[in-house]
């Protein structure tokens, strides 16, 4: 999120989820569905493996 300049909140809104769904992914709380990683790349002009391999960093 930090590369691309979004907040959660403005990443909620991009995928469609709230806020609190986004927070506890993005502190691993809780997994990802598949179906937010695709919206995210999409968004974020990325193929999952970019995404991953960026995360992972």
């Amino acid at each position: 999120m930090g590369i691309h300049r979004m907040s959660g909140r403005e990443l909620a809104k991009t995928i469609g989820r709230g806020e609190t769904y986004v927070r506890q992914r993005v502190a691993d709380e809780k997994e990802w569905a598949l179906s937010d990683i695709s919206k995210i790349c999409e968004a974020w002009d990325m193929s999952p493996e970019e995404l991953i391999s960026k995360a992972a960093q």
